[in-house]
């Protein structure tokens, strides 16, 4: 599994960059503006999609996000250090009320 890249920028778009490492350019979904990237690949029906993040924790977090009933990965970037209170993450789109509970409750617990 790919856990880290880096490499030149050969595209930054507003939701993604595309890195050269080495002979290959991965297409990287991140909120990070640019430069090496803590990675997390999630491989579904559609191919492998790679999510990136400026440090260790943001992607830690990302990936205890994922671990919660009705979060996925958009859910779960837009959310990225967001403090784990329910008045917080309800102001995140895509977050209400029962998903900002059982954030807080799978990931403060």
């Amino acid at each position: 599994m790919i856990a880290y890249l880096s490499g030149e920028l050969l595209e930054k778009g507003p939701d993604y960059v595309v890195l050269l490492a080495g002979d290959v350019g991965y297409r990287v979904q991140t909120t990070a503006p640019h430069g090496p990237l803590w990675v997390h690949a999630i491989t579904g029906e559609t191919g492998t999609r790679l999510y990136g993040f400026q440090t260790q924790p943001e992607r830690d977090r990302f990936v205890e996000l994922l671990g919660v009933d009705g979060v996925g990965p958009k859910t779960a970037m837009a959310i990225g250090m967001t403090p784990l209170t329910s008045a917080a993450l309800c102001a995140v789109r895509g977050v209400g009320k029962k998903t900002a509970e059982k954030i807080v409750e799978a990931l403060c617990a």
